[in-house]
């Protein structure tokens, strides 16, 4: 987890410093060292070595973000499991994606297809490698023009930097989300009342377990919500008008949209970890669907977009 990682490098900096920090203590014997020691004045020295730490740290946390987001597409992909077929399988979709990658001017797309009944889609990757995850549902419901109002928001996305920037922050964020989360003990409903009793003592026994490590997991977990915010206030729908210039057809996009948020249903392979990857991104039913979003997305709601895509004039 990038979490973890983060945790490991940063360790191992800070070793580094103290190392450095106690070598440039009592190592150097020149007469300037001596007039130091004995004046007590090493301050200069260990700022120095402190700064140099810190440069340090930042690098390994910059080459290990970096590593990460570049391999988050084949990571996310495979961590959707086993119902993922990679190409495309169906000549629509293999062909739409190679025509929209020569229209958006990006490098071809790998396409996934995710057997799920529900209509969404999910795009991942930085750099030159990016993928678009389809639901068998999408496929199945949607047609020609709808499938291809997707796959061009989500190949505009890919051009205007937006998939690199949530993989990102995704990458970053999720490590210290899922820690936290993981830490959160879920019990079973039950009828039975002897079985009711092994869940509270259960629980009390968890809680006492777990809520060191929720504790803290607790400050990382809340800048990890932060990071995430910071980044999804500057969403835009820029990717739709984008979208829109190039197919042409607002009706297509807002018929594709209007199906996806009145689905009932929910992919089964949306989690809170890659939730802000997917063009509908929460990962259960909820009662306050603007709270859940302000979490989940860094993109306008569906709501909004539909609402504006109505009010978008037909080209002519």
């Amino acid at each position: 987890m990038a979490f973890v990682s983060f945790l490991n490098y940063w360790a191992a900096s800070m070793v580094l410093v103290l190392l450095l920090a106690a070598r440039s203590a009592g190592g150097d014997t020149s007469g300037q060292a001596s007039q130091e020691v004995a004046t007590g004045d090493n301050s200069g020295a260990f700022l120095q070595v402190l700064l140099i730490g810190a440069l340090v740290a930042a690098v390994c946390v910059v080459v290990l973000v970096a590593r990460r987001t570049l391999g988050a597409a084949r990571s996310t992909v495979t961590a959707l499991g086993s119902g993922v077929t990679e190409g495309a399988r169906d000549v629509r979709l293999g062909n739409l994606a190679d025509e929209l990658a020569i229209a958006t001017g990006i490098k071809p797309v790998k396409v996934a297809v995710l057997d799920d009944p529900v209509p969404n889609a999910l795009s991942v990757g930085a750099g030159s490698r990016m993928t678009i995850v389809v639901t068998s549902g999408l496929l199945d419901q949607f047609t020609r023009d709808e499938l291809e109002a997707v796959l061009a928001v989500e190949m505009c996305a890919i051009r205007r930097l937006d998939v690199a920037l949530r993989t990102a922050v995704s990458v970053c964020a999720n490590g210290a989300i899922k820690i936290h989360d993981d830490t959160k003990y879920q019990p079973t409903q039950s009828n039975d009342r002897v079985e009711q009793a092994w869940t509270r003592m259960n629980w009390c026994l968890a809680t006492v377990v777990l809520l060191p490590i929720r504790l803290l997991s607790w400050p990382s977990w809340r800048a990890a919500l932060r990071l995430r915010q910071i980044a999804y206030s500057h969403g835009d729908m820029g990717a739709d008008d984008m979208a829109i210039a190039i197919i042409r057809n607002p009706d297509a996009l807002g018929s594709a949209l209007t199906k996806v948020l009145k689905d009932p249903g929910t992919v089964r392979a949306v989690t809170a970890v890659n939730a802000p990857l997917w063009l509908e991104p929460l990962p259960e039913p909820t009662t306050d669907r603007q709270a859940a979003l302000a979490r989940h997305s860094m993109d306008a709601s569906l709501e909004d977009r539909i609402a504006r895509l109505q009010h978008t004039a037909r080209p002519i």
